[in-house]
Formats: structure tokens, sequence, C-alpha cells
């Protein structure tokens, strides 16, 4: 018989039985919910929100005025980073509650309103930016440096080469803080982790074309090299999928993959320890220095849309 792998395992023990519906019912406390972004205190703080297609500021309704021409700005404007991260998971609407907290309701939905991943974006040969690796800060439209330094050759080293990396002065990493997902959703957060971040990436592939850019998603690298790269703590966040982003077209025609879809089953459990799964799933789904994937890497591009509208509109739960 063959052996099932550990993402079907997964799959069949964390499905919903109609049988077993309200016997694993999880009492939320909403003290502990986590904060749904990180914040970076760093001194070099780049705002993105003067260069927004809107007249008023998202946050705060104020008009945004005028921005003064800028000129030689490369690879790309100021405007188009600004846009792309925006139409990618920037915030489309504010939900204020009667206690004073509030919820920023993003360009990408999610699952219970959690927002478990997080942008990270390397720069080199940037005219405006310092080369180096900046968290996107989601709750101000902005981006602070974490880490001065080109990165390049770590990031071929450690994505197999690909050629896309090369030909990019940007490049975007999307991990995902586990525990915003646990704490409400348990051992089925990792399914609603991947279908987030997958949101997200799929916003990138839709809006890049716009601005003259390829989106590469690649999804075969070194989880562990990459993870210490950011300085992640492995317990708690990890790289999920990174994307080169190429001016133009590198890539003539796109592979097709066969399905990968297993046969469903009923399935029942016993509970489980729903943080340490979920590493456990990471880490057996993870690629190790010296190893190769099974498939080739797949770069994918989208048709260009006019797709702005409708995510500006979104206000994504």
């Amino acid at each position: 018989m063959k052996e099932k792998r550990v993402a079907e395992v997964y799959h069949q023990e964390t499905k919903y039985a109609e049988r077993e519906m309200g016997k694993h019912e999880k009492k939320l406390d909403l003290r502990q919910q986590p904060v749904s972004y990180k914040e970076y205190h760093s001194e070099t703080r780049f705002s993105l929100i003067p260069y927004l297609p809107f007249q008023n500021n998202p946050f705060t309704g104020e008009p945004i005025g005028p921005t003064a021409a800028l000129t030689e700005e490369v690879p790309i404007t100021r405007a188009q980073l600004s846009r792309l991260l925006y139409f990618t998971n920037g915030v489309t609407g504010i939900l204020r509650y009667p206690n004073g907290q509030s919820l920023l309701l993003r360009a990408a939905p999610t699952a219970g309103g959690l927002y478990p991943t997080e942008i990270y974006l390397a720069v080199r040969n940037c005219s405006y930016l310092e080369p180096g690796i900046y968290n996107f800060q989601v709750k101000d439209h902005a981006l602070v440096l974490a880490w001065e330094g080109d990165y390049w050759n770590a990031f071929e080293k450690y994505c197999m080469g690909h050629e896309a990396i090369s030909r990019s002065q940007f490049f975007i990493l999307f991990t995902a803080v586990y525990q915003r997902s646990v704490w409400r959703y348990s051992e089925r957060a990792y399914r609603r982790i991947l279908l987030d971040t997958g949101h997200l990436l799929g916003n990138l592939i839709a809006y890049a074309p716009q601005e003259g850019l390829t989106p590469c998603p690649i999804a075969d690298f070194f989880d562990a090299s990459l993870n210490a790269l950011l300085y992640l703590d492995k317990s708690k966040e990890g790289v999920l999928a990174v994307v080169a982003l190429p001016q133009g077209d590198p890539i003539e025609k796109a592979q097709v993959r066969p399905s990968s879809a297993v046969a469903s089953l009923s399935s029942t459990r016993d509970k489980v320890d729903s943080e340490m799964l979920q590493l456990a799933l990471h880490r057996a789904s993870s690629i190790l220095e010296g190893e190769r994937p099974s498939q080739g890497t797949l770069p994918l591009r989208a048709d260009r849309a006019e797709s702005c509208q409708i995510v500006a509109d979104r206000s994504s739960l």
C-alpha cells in the first residue's frame, strides 16, 4: 500500500464530519487575540501614502495633496510601488468598534478577519530606497527597513538558482504568523493560512503586470535558510512563498502541471495540540538544503486586468 504524504494525512485528519460538528468547539478569549500586523521600529521608514492613487488618505480621510514631480526613479516609481503593495494587501477600509479598537480591512480576503500573512520586500538598485529587506507596515502603508544590504546572492542560492531572481530589483517574501490563525481555527489553521496567503499572491499576480512587472512565484526554496535570513522565530513564523518581480516578460510559456488532488475520505480524530501541529506540518513540507523538489519551478503570469477598483472596493474579511 502506498504510503500517504504528510499533506494527505493532515487534510484527512482535519476534515469536518457532520456527526462531529460541535464536539470540538473552542471558546475564544478575545483578550488573547493576536494583533493582525507586525510593527518594526527603524530609523529608515518610507511612507507610501503620498503616492496612492486616491484623493484622500484611507486612514484619516484627509486630502493627500499633490506630490512633487519626481524624475529618474528606477526600476519603478514610488507611485508604482505604492500601488503594487496597496492592491496586493493594502488597507481598503477600517471597521471601528465601540470599545475603541479597530480592524483594518485589506485588499485580500482572510478567514475570520485574522490576516496571518506578512509581506517583506527586498530591494536593490533602487534610486529612492536603500538596498535591504523591508517589512510592509500595513497599518500606515509604509516600508520599514529591517535589514540592510544586497541579499540577491542568498536569494538565488536558497531558491535553487531561479532565473527570474537575477533579473529582478524587487523580491517579495510572504510569511505566515501561525498564532493569528491558530487562536481561532486550532488544527485547521494551516488550511486557512495557505488560503489567505494564496489570496495575496493572486492579487499580486493580477496587478503587477499593470506596472510593467512580471510576477514569478517561487515555491521551491530552502525553508530554514530563508527563515534564518529574515531572523524569524521558526516556532512562530515561516516563509510560505516568494515572488521575483522582473520587468518585462522573461517567461515565454508557463508550464502546466497535473492535478495533485486526492480522493475525499471522512475521518474521525482525537484532539491535538494545534500549535505543534502547524509547526510539524510546515517542517514536513519544507525543503532542506541539498534536497531537490519533485517538480520544477513554475513562474506564472496573469493577463492584464482592470482589477484596481474591484480590489479597492473589496474591504475583505
